[in-house]
């Protein structure tokens, strides 16, 4: 090997070891929420940074498995399915975690989709899983059982 590729070699190794290679994430959080009574295992998007990725770029999720969006504050919500490739369903839920709306998303639209109401919490699951367990506007999500989040993470 010749001297430039072996320290090519070693700079990526380094990058690699360290973490900081571009697009390397630490793992999310993850927890298991109770929503009506179903258990989904979500990771928790609880960053700007992390809301903002959400489930861009997956192609493949578990049938109970999601994302929980959470936020510092109630107030009403707008997503949009920029580089996402799964067809979603979002609940959108107020900081005591009652469901007030739910939507269907469509993967790659850009259109945005309000909660209208004010919400602390949105859930993405696969389209069409709460309506396969049974989960409907004015369910809870047990938010409570949540691990315990750095509030300053959350702004």
């Amino acid at each position: 090997m010749n001297s430039f590729k072996l320290q090519l070699f070693l700079f990526v190794s380094f990058l690699t070891i360290s973490g900081l290679t571009v697009g390397c994430a630490a793992p999310l959080p993850e927890a298991d929420l109770r929503v009506g009574k179903q258990i989904f295992h979500v990771e928790l998007a609880t960053t700007t940074a992390e809301r903002e990725k959400g489930l861009m770029f997956r192609k493949k999720m578990n049938e109970d498995s999601g994302m929980l969006f959470v936020f510092a504050h109630e107030l009403p919500r707008v997503f949009w399915m920029k580089n996402t490739y799964l067809p979603l369903s979002i609940a959108f839920a107020n900081s005591e975690g009652v469901i007030k709306k739910i939507l269907d998303m469509t993967p790659f639209s850009l259109a945005p989709r309000s909660s209208v109401f004010s919400a602390k919490y949105a859930l993405e699951v696969n389209k069409g899983a709460f309506d396969r367990f049974g989960i409907h506007v004015g369910d809870t999500m047990d938010v409570k059982s949540l691990p315990p989040l750095d509030p300053e993470a959350l702004r």
